[in-house]
């Protein structure tokens, strides 16, 4: 027996509300991701502001491992960078605001 018309509006309806309370909920975990990749590039930058300059404070560049630890705070701002902006990266696709 085929369906009427007002059942499939309701199938449908149904199936809109499943969709929005799932993109809202993407939303919210993306928010919380936001919010934890500003609070590690707020500490790390107080750590390098201290740290990297009692490295740095003699005038000369410091050893390797300076600028090991230099290459490691801008990977960490690349990678905040990226959750921040939430843009396409492979698979991992989100709009930017």
């Amino acid at each position: 027996m085929p369906r009427s018309e007002p059942e499939f509006a309701e199938s449908y309806q149904i199936a809109y509300e499943q969709a929005s309370i799932s993109l809202q909920n993407q939303a919210t975990v993306l928010e919380s991701y936001q919010t934890r990749a500003a609070t590690i590039i707020s500490g790390a930058a107080i750590a390098t502001s201290f740290l990297g300059g009692r490295a740095l404070e003699r005038g000369q560049p410091g050893s390797e491992w300076t600028w090991v630890a230099v290459a490691c705070f801008a990977g960490l701002i690349l990678a905040c960078g990226v959750v921040l902006l939430s843009f396409e990266i492979g698979a991992w696709v989100v709009t930017l605001r």
